[in-house]
């Protein structure tokens, strides 16, 4: 079996690197300095798939 790249990795992992990356995130700190109403405008926006 063929060792994939990490590019191709990345790109199979899109959704599991968005959450990486939102940990990251809230690691920093409480969202970044947003709003409540800002985070939860947010998250209407992902899941509407804006």
């Amino acid at each position: 079996m063929k060792k994939k790249s990490e590019e191709e990795n990345k790109k199979d992992n899109t959704g599991w690197n968005a959450f990486l990356e939102l940990r990251r995130q809230a690691q920093r700190g409480p969202a970044a300095g947003m709003t409540l109403d800002e985070i939860n405008a947010e998250i209407a926006a992902a899941r509407s798939g804006k």
